[in-house]
């Protein structure tokens, strides 16, 4: 399993980073490779369909979220091709947030009928390619909503 674990402290209370984290359908405007995002919801939990899009490859998986304690932890799992879980937490700081996301997944689970392939390219090329890639999006998420929470104004999050 590879894991990926990063954070960010952000000047807003849990509540405020909280809700931004948990809203899945605003993550296309974080995300460099996500194109779409839509729930459905059922008795049991929440369940997301992600649409991603990198060079030639078209990519789509399900998550559902498995444990969900506001305004500090959202876990998640993927339910579709790959074997994968994550997790957010917001820690209270006195001056604001701590946003931790980490995610633990297998490579190698992803089938070749997972993804369609152009010709000439091997699946184990895109698991190589793949792999540095994932760790540098979820970087860039979590920094562009560290962006989005900080850039609302104090008095927005105490309302």
């Amino acid at each position: 399993m590879n894991e990926i674990a990063v954070s960010r402290d952000l000047n807003q209370p849990p509540p405020v980073v909280f809700d931004t984290v948990r809203d899945f359908q605003a993550y296309p405007r974080y995300s460099k490779y996500l194109q779409s995002v839509s729930a459905t919801a059922d008795t049991r939990a929440t369940e997301y369909e992600f649409q991603f899009g990198w060079w030639k490859l078209a990519y789509e998986t399900q998550a559902q979220v498995t444990a969900c304690e506001p305004p500090h932890t959202i876990d998640w799992t993927i339910t579709q091709d790959l074997e994968a879980e994550g997790r957010w937490v917001v820690e209270e700081r006195s001056d604001g947030s701590q946003l931790h996301f980490q995610v633990a997944y297998d490579p190698d689970s992803l089938g070749s009928d997972a993804v369609s392939l152009p010709f000439g390219v091997s699946l184990d090329w895109v698991r190589d390619r793949a792999t540095d890639l994932i760790e540098s999006e979820a970087k860039r998420v979590l920094d562009r909503i560290a962006r989005a929470v900080d850039d609302r104004p104090k008095s927005e999050a105490i309302e």
